[in-house]
């Protein structure tokens, strides 16, 4: 199979797997098989980077053998799509660790795995928009660990 794309989606394409592999890898503690076809794929399409146009985001490194994103565009990427998704996640987990917590505190562990679905996402929604509140008028000021 052959697959045509033109430069600007071939800049696309880069954006997104540089994303997929920082997402992939950023905190994991191993290579595993499916990860190395991954990377094997990812340097594939860096290769292209000079019949596209794209030496703004890629580059070829003679000592290492390698493609390597240029500085200028990771930090891009991290400032345009990852940051803004680690800020929005950090803010939803949280949330939704707190009010799962709470809620188990309410009624129990046993109840809560009995507990009708609907009246459980009822309870929970209430809860997390509570959080949602507080972090929104005051972020982490006012949240406390007791130790």
């Amino acid at each position: 199979m052959k697959i045509n794309i033109t430069k600007k989606e071939y800049s696309l394409l880069i954006d997104m797997l540089c994303i997929a592999n920082w997402v992939m890898h950023a905190h994991a503690m191993d290579e595993d098989q499916h990860s190395i076809a991954h990377e094997i794929f990812i340097k594939k399409m860096m290769s292209f980077h000079d019949e596209m146009d794209a030496n703004d985001k890629i580059m070829f490194s003679n000592e290492l053998d390698d493609y390597f994103e240029t500085g200028e565009y990771e930090e891009y990427i991290h400032e345009k799509f990852i940051e803004p998704y680690e800020d929005e996640f950090f803010w939803d987990e949280l949330i939704e660790r707190l009010a799962e917590r709470d809620l188990i505190n309410e009624v129990g562990e046993k109840q809560l795995v009995g507990m009708d679905f609907v009246e459980k996402m009822t309870r929970l929604e209430a809860i997390k928009e509570l959080y949602q509140d507080e972090f929104s008028e005051n972020g982490l000021k006012n949240l406390q660990i007791v130790i």
